[in-house]
């Protein structure tokens, strides 16, 4: 539009549109302008399903790999926050294991002997095994299986042993004459059975020895050490026989 001033009067000069160009009306446009935008839209968005795709991809991928490396890692012995567990640096594979160990009990008692001569009795057996006696007072309270907390120490110092040795374990427990009739232990039987699978598991679970190298036996009162007429003597009988031998218990 053009405005001019022709003799004091404004005149308006409009410019008209060709008559055959296209005309929108004010909805026309709007409709128009909003399909363009959810065009646009579409195009901006199109990449967000594939994305998620991958990265669920990604992720099951990733937690496979961890589950698979949690499945196949090599366990070692750990220590164990307020346990008293220690971490056994040295741990001896059966194919280390030094000859003179292997083919020499006199030896392995030795060794036994400068371990444990403060908290067990180690004794040599024909030259064919090594019994190491732990008593019950010092591993478990009074008609209870759950070992003490200073039970560890000494059962970390038998672990050592046992793991300079390919030998078989087998552990023995025992009770004095005081019958026990409780809903967990009804006898004897049950409470020395107990206390020797807690001796094993502790072996086994928390130093990292393998099964298959243990076996369990039970024994109630009926295999004392001395009679059990005073209370000395019963608390000599009540005790753990840990026997470390080339044969498998008969």
């Amino acid at each position: 539009m053009n405005m001019t001033t022709d003799g004091g009067q404004e005149k308006t000069d409009v410019l008209e549109e060709p008559s055959d160009s296209p005309r929108l009306s004010y909805l026309q446009f709007d409709a128009f302008e909003r399909r363009g935008r959810g065009s646009d839209r579409r195009g901006k968005g199109h990449w967000a399903v594939p994305w998620s795709d991958l990265m669920m991809t990604m992720f099951v991928f990733f937690a496979v790999l961890y589950i698979y490396q949690l499945a196949n890692r090599e366990w070692r012995p750990q220590e164990q926050g307020g346990t008293g567990t220690r971490k056994l640096e040295n741990v001896v594979r059966m194919d280390e294991v030094s000859p003179a160990i292997q083919e020499s009990f006199p030896e392995l008692y030795e060794l036994s002997r400068k371990n444990l001569s403060n908290n067990a009795q180690v004794e040599l057996v024909n030259d064919k095994a090594i019994r190491i006696t732990v008593t019950n007072d010092l591993l478990f309270e009074t008609g209870r299986a759950e070992l003490k907390p200073g039970a560890l120490t000494v059962l970390d110092d038998v672990a050592e042993v046992i793991m300079q040795t390919p030998y078989v374990v087998n552990v023995v427990g025992h009770t004095d004459n005081i019958p026990i009739r409780t809903a967990l232990y009804p006898t004897n039987w049950e409470l020395s059975a107990a206390r020797a699978c807690s001796v094993v598991r502790y072996m086994t679970e928390r130093q990292g020895i393998p099964g298959e190298r243990f076996f369990i036996s039970a024994h109630a009162y009926f295999d004392p050490i001395r009679s059990n007429l005073t209370e000395e003597n019963r608390s000599v009988n009540r005790r753990v026989e840990i026997i470390i031998t080339r044969d498998r218990p008969s």
